[in-house]
């Protein structure tokens, strides 16, 4: 489903998008003139437990959509009143800037982050009976807790607000198992 701008296609006069005049454009020319145009990547801070990290945003997936900004532009197009549309007429509109878009490519941000966090994933180590030959009698070694992290609630998290600058990944401790019993009591 298309969305409905002016009655030729294009976004109405005094549009801008990141300070790029679109007004008087169609679609395709509103993309070609934004052209590769990116806000610079910010800086994310990663936390992951104790650990904290500083990257570019495009590092995690992070890119300007000027797809969704052309979008937003012809939407205000479609929305605009008889009034708005007559000022655009005699060059007399508001001039309005929409920012630039970011959007951020989920499969990158996951490998990403898998790297990043990669060292602070441990297996729990069940605990084990075993004989101590000083003591000669069987004892039960403890288990060690592991951890766990979530990076795809991360992701997800950060898909959904590409804006954000602090990324927490949390870290779940995994219990280790019980040894098996060696013997029925009687």
């Amino acid at each position: 489903m298309g969305v409905a701008t002016q009655p030729d296609g294009k976004i109405a006069p005094g549009l801008h998008i990141a300070g790029v005049d679109v007004g008087g454009m169609n679609r395709e020319q509103a993309l070609t003139a934004l052209g590769n145009r990116a806000a610079a990547a910010p800086q994310v801070t990663v936390r992951a437990g104790k650990n904290s990290w500083t990257v570019a945003a495009d590092t995690l997936g992070w890119h300007a959509d000027a797809e969704t900004s052309v979008q937003a532009a012809q939407k205000i197009t479609a929305e605009r009143g008889v009034l708005e549309r007559l000022q655009g007429m005699i060059g007399a509109a508001q001039v309005q800037d929409i920012p630039l878009t970011a959007a951020v490519d989920a499969a990158q941000a996951k490998v990403a982050l898998t790297t990043l966090t990669a060292g602070l994933n441990t297996a729990p180590r069940n605990a084990s009976v075993y004989f101590d030959k000083i003591s000669k009698k069987y004892a039960v070694k403890p288990g060690v807790t592991g951890v766990k992290v979530d990076v795809t609630g991360a992701v997800n998290t950060y898909v959904a607000n590409p804006a954000l600058t602090t990324l927490t990944v949390t870290a779940a401790e995994q219990a280790p198992g019980t040894p098996p019993r060696l013997w029925a009591p009687t």
